[in-house]
């Protein structure tokens, strides 16, 4: 087999528009908290700048006398994810507009009165076609912070704890994706 990694792709199978891209991904938050059903009602966050998705095992060793061996013993996976957004007149806060609320306050001391909310992530091809997606699960908000950087914008982050991730697939994608103008 010859190879050079100056003019050829390791995968050519893959073409530039099958890349998920950052501006073709739709950030939502399900209002109705729930995966069963045909339409599912999502409204888009806004001006998201980033999102960072992590699942964690804790994985035990245990070791034994009379042996170098050792067992692994998995735990239970956590979730968590963090995002950060640019507040806007009309969207609010991050908070605010995950709870869909019209109030700009990052008040997380009221967060035990809130559900928890799912979230979901849909990616678009270059055609703006849906082909897949994650969404998270009974999403609940474990800090909140805001800045204002050099630049004048004012970001507000979360950090969130999930029960579970699931996979959107594309026919999914297609329902859950709201009509584009």
């Amino acid at each position: 087999m010859t190879w050079n990694y100056r003019t050829s792709h390791t995968d050519t199978g893959i073409a530039s528009n099958d890349l998920a891209r950052a501006h073709a991904t739709l950030l939502f938050v399900d209002v109705s908290d729930t995966i069963a059903g045909a339409a599912k009602p999502c409204s888009p966050i806004g001006v998201i700048q980033s999102v960072n998705i992590t699942q964690q095992k804790q994985v035990t060793e245990v070791f034994e006398l009379g042996s170098v061996r050792k067992y692994l013993l998995p735990g239970v996976v956590v979730g968590r994810a963090t995002m950060q957004h640019i507040v806007s007149k009309t969207k609010g806060t991050l908070l605010a507009a995950l709870y869909a609320s019209t109030q700009t306050d990052i008040d997380l001391a009221a967060m035990a009165t809130y559900s928890t909310r799912s979230i979901g992530l849909i990616f678009l091809d270059a055609d703006g076609t849906p082909f897949g997606g994650a969404y998270l699960n009974g999403c609940y908000v474990e800090s909140v912070t805001m800045g204002v950087n050099v630049q004048g914008e004012v970001v507000d982050s979360l950090s969130l704890k999930f029960d579970v991730a699931t996979k959107i697939t594309s026919a999914e994608a297609v329902t859950l994706t709201p009509a584009r103008a």
